[in-house]
């Protein structure tokens, strides 16, 4: 009985703010929400995976909305760098899963699924921290913008 109603709760935190502009929580709101429902999860490889894909979602959902402002805020240079900068991540990002699944010691188990899931969480995470740094600096928020770099 006990296990459903920590399932009911989990699944209740996981979606409270799954509307992309209701919640815009923080990449650390988003490490610390993910490193709960881990917790209260049944600890099982599914039930980790499970919490992982709800995190990477919410995580996926911050970049964009911070990669939407951020176009918003930056000059025709800016932008062009900024979308140079993001195709490069990406292929920079599966090309680094590609090797950390290479040379993952758990490679064919089903910890090397959570070790993924991980690791394109930790990924995303980053970007948006750096996203957020973009977005608090000065010249960004007063509308200052010229034509100096990032």
């Amino acid at each position: 009985m006990m296990g459903r109603f920590y399932a009911g709760v989990l699944l209740l935190m996981m979606f409270a703010c799954s509307d992309s502009g209701f919640c815009q929580e923080t990449a650390a709101q988003i490490d610390s929400a993910l490193a709960r429902w881990i917790e209260l999860s049944d600890g099982s490889t599914a039930g980790v995976r499970f919490c992982f894909s709800t995190g990477i979602e919410k995580m996926d959902q911050r970049l964009n909305a911070l990669y939407r402002s951020l176009l918003e805020k930056l000059n025709e240079e800016q932008k062009a760098l900024l979308r140079d900068s993001q195709r490069k991540w990406l292929a920079f990002r599966e090309a680094e899963a590609k090797l950390a699944l290479a040379v993952d010691p758990n490679a064919g188990g089903s910890l090397a699924l959570i070790a993924a899931d991980s690791f394109q969480f930790e990924m995303l995470k980053k970007w948006v921290r750096d996203f957020e740094t973009y977005l608090s600096q000065e010249n960004l928020r007063s509308g200052k913008n010229g034509k100096a770099g990032l």
